[in-house]
């Protein structure tokens, strides 16, 4: 049987969250190699990942950041003219001699034009703007609890390439899109991380953000109303456009095209939107209802959702990825998708659902931790099954897992990975049989019990090994060391 694997291409990919291999089934259709001339990505100009953000260092939430962002967008020009407030309160720790705010779209040439800033009110010359780092020196030190605002205005000039940043001849996508604050150890700085390169794959992700409230007015230019937007929040009427309200997520994410047709449920007080293409209608129909049983079981096993809305976007591009009240799946997996719960669709709603607890409620380093939620999103993938297709558990693991016959200490970073195949087959998949054998270990009432005290304990914090570990040795007298020293370096 020849091995089927979804290949990704480096210019298709911004992260590898939720990808899944194609099943048996399920052929989802390879991506085109990655070529010299759509290699869009620049190069970092310090290609050593910055390693000082270490497991043992716990971050103190910062909740106290607002962003306020006025956006025009010009869909069939691939620009968005943007004017940003954000309104900072000092909720590190410690007292501040500059601002970051890292920039993602900077890495693509031409992709990112900076007009102005303002600190306080008064136009601000003082910044250094590099790779993909603004810094702000401040004129004076920010001591804990004081606040400033900082604003911004820019152009966006969309890069042509598959992907969760950057636009199709069917859609325009909006992740990652404007300056933000990263998160802060306190005693350590700024967390800012390269992204990891290999073979021309990008592997895992290497952003790391805090909470913050989203407030977003949007319009388009003339003559585009007939553009649809997907966006995390249900959007209320504004003068001339839409208006947007995200409280308590890491980021804020958009997807447009003229093209999209929109499936909508409410269940149990959440609206859930589906947004897809024509010739996938029915999955894309369908896929509300796979999302609703998933926010169901989770909601049951992890903890209520915290928001009244989630939204599905059918991706033109060859992978599922999570963002906070949005996620993104490939159009292979609707292309393949048959009704049944043998496929892609079925799996990976089930994993990007999870993330919006194991990413986007509870944050983790995702560059040195990514097993922190890559592996509990992947095993949640298994306890939809046995809620909803317990005959089909064991077709899960031999699909999903065993298929790979993953290895390897889980709690690897993404640069310690030699290749996407074992960057998935370590943290994902190999993470998913510990989380099993844990289970086993302590017993499902202890297990779940687990879980949902890790979610309410680190709400908006950014968790590691050491607070995971800590916890579960409060919640259980089971020695679980064997399991530690099998799985973990």
């Amino acid at each position: 049987m020849v091995k089927n694997i979804l290949i990704l291409s480096f210019v298709s990919v911004f992260i590898l969250a939720g990808c899944a291999q194609p099943l048996q089934n399920d052929p989802t259709p390879l991506a085109a190699p990655p070529t010299a001339a759509a290699t869009a990505l620049v190069s970092p100009e310090t290609p050593t990942p910055d390693f000082t953000a270490t497991p043992e260092t716990l971050a103190i939430p910062q909740t106290g950041i607002q962003y306020d962002f006025d956006l025009t967008i010009d869909y069939y020009s691939h620009n968005v003219d943007v004017r940003q407030k954000i309104a900072f309160t000092n909720n590190t720790g410690d007292t501040l001699d500059d601002l970051v705010l890292l920039v993602y779209p900077a890495l693509f040439p031409g992709a990112f034009s900076l007009q102005s800033i303002e600190l306080n009110g008064q136009p601000y010359l003082a910044y250094q703007f590099g790779n993909k780092r603004i810094t702000l020196p401040l004129p004076r030190a920010l001591p804990p609890g004081d606040p400033l605002t900082v604003d911004l205005k820019y152009r966006i000039n969309l890069p042509a390439r598959e992907g969760t940043f950057g636009w199709t001849s069917r859609q325009t996508n909006l992740g990652n899109w404007f300056p933000f604050i990263p998160a802060y150890l306190p005693g350590t700085g700024w967390v800012e991380h390269d992204p990891w390169v290999v073979n021309d794959f990008l592997v895992g992700e290497f952003l790391v953000y805090p909470s913050a409230n989203y407030r977003v007015n949007l319009r388009m230019v003339d003559g585009q109303e007939n553009v649809v937007v997907a966006a995390p929040a249900v959007e209320t009427a504004a003068s001339g456009g839409k208006y947007y309200e995200l409280d308590q997520a890491r980021t804020f994410t958009l997807s447009l095209s003229d093209q999209f047709q929109m499936t909508e449920l409410a269940a149990n007080g959440v609206t859930i939107r589906s947004y897809y293409f024509s010739e996938h209608a029915y999955a894309g129909s369908e896929v509300v209802k796979l999302a609703a049983k998933a926010l169901d079981v989770f909601s049951q096993r992890f903890g209520a959702y915290p928001r009244t809305s989630l939204t599905v976007v059918e991706a033109d591009f060859l992978h599922g990825m999570e963002f906070d009240g949005l996620f993104f799946l490939s159009r292979g997996f609707y292309g393949f998708y048959d009704g049944g719960a043998q496929n892609n669709l079925t799996i990976i709603t089930a994993h990007e659902t999870a993330h919006q607890w194991f990413f986007s409620m509870v944050h983790n380093d995702q560059a040195l931790e990514p097993w922190l939620d890559e592996a509990l999103c992947t095993y949640s993938e298994k306890i939809y099954y046995e809620t909803y297709h317990p005959e089909l558990v064991e077709w899960w693991w031999n699909n999903r897992v065993n298929y790979f016959n993953p290895s390897g200490k889980i709690n690897i970073r993404i640069y310690d990975a030699a290749s996407y195949e074992d960057y998935r087959d370590t943290v994902y998949l190999n993470g998913a049989k510990y989380f099993e054998e844990l289970r086993q270990a302590i017993g499902d009432d202890a297990f779940f019990h687990f879980l949902k005290v890790y979610v309410e304990q680190n709400r908006n914090r950014i968790a590691n090994r050491q607070i995971f570990f800590n916890l579960l040795d409060s919640v259980t007298d089971v020695n679980t060391s064997s399991l530690t020293q099998k799985y973990f370096k």
